[in-house]
């Protein structure tokens, strides 16, 4: 029987799998790690459940080692499913250098009437000697088949400081909304943290030129005199190769008048 190179061995032990349906472990490979016998640092566990209904429970984790250091990173996640809503709560843990951190958090969703739906968040993250609290609250409106309005609000307190924050958005779709994702958003937001407060706003545009083509242009700006302006085009390749025939099209002629130019302008001095 042939035996194995290392490089095919370490490729068998990477790629391998243990686990069912529900449940599956795996190596994480690090080509540049500490155990070269093996071919990976850690390992990495995923876990899923349906209990009844809509219930689902699951749970994460990856561990890895170096030379000096041993990390973890976890979660684990309930969830319940609804026509109305759903609700989730979740506890994450990790390592940050020699301390663990711990974040319990939940998350619930309903639509309380046809036109409307409400969203909430709790967290704490505990870090050390450090506890950080933090609470969001979303409402999103929709009027008729194309305006939606949405805003939220947060905040978060800890180590004797706290911010808080909001943003409110408005979207206004297309005539042909689901077929053709043409849209117009116009939001701002707010961000306030130890007496320090920053307004900005954006609007974005997304719609189509053609059948092909889809322009979508974004600009932002802040209180503090950021901002930004981006357009981007997206089409087929043989609209794209069209552009670029006109562009080179386009660049041959200047740099041919600015050519022509040069010559007109040195004939005169001779003159």
């Amino acid at each position: 029987m042939e035996s194995r190179g290392w490089e095919e061995e370490e490729k068998h032990t990477s790629t391998c799998l243990l686990g069912n349906d529900d449940c599956l472990v795996r190596p994480v490979l690090d080509s540049h790690g500490w155990d070269h016998d093996a071919g990976f640092d850690g390992l990495s566990l995923e876990v899923s459940k349906q209990i009844k209904g809509g219930l689902t429970a699951s749970a994460a984790g990856q561990t890895s080692k170096d030379k000096e250091n041993f990390f973890i990173q976890s979660e684990c996640a309930v969830n319940f499913a609804h026509q109305k809503g759903h609700l989730f709560s979740a506890l994450d843990f990790q390592t940050a250098g020699k301390d663990l951190v711990c974040t319990l958090r939940g998350d619930a969703y309903f639509r309380n009437l046809r036109c409307n739906s409400t969203g909430c968040s709790l967290s704490l993250t505990s870090l050390g000697k450090i506890h950080l609290f933090g609470a969001k609250l979303e409402d999103s409106i929709l009027l008729g088949r194309r305006f939606e309005l949405m805003g939220n609000a947060g905040r978060i307190e800890g180590n004797g400081q706290g911010g808080f924050g909001g943003s409110l958005q408005a979207t206004l779709r297309g005539k042909d909304y689901p077929v053709r994702d043409e849209k117009v958003t116009l939001s701002s937001t707010l961000l306030s943290f130890d007496k320090e407060m920053v307004v900005g706003g954006s609007l974005q545009a997304d719609f189509r030129a053609g059948r092909t083509a889809k322009i979508s242009f974004n600009a932002n700006v802040n209180s503090r005199s950021l901002g930004q302006v981006s357009f981007k085009f997206t089409a087929t390749e043989q609209i794209e190769l069209g552009i670029i025939a006109i562009v080179s099209l386009l660049q041959a002629l200047i740099h041919r008048t600015n050519c022509h130019g040069g010559r007109s302008l040195a004939w005169a001095e001779k003159l």
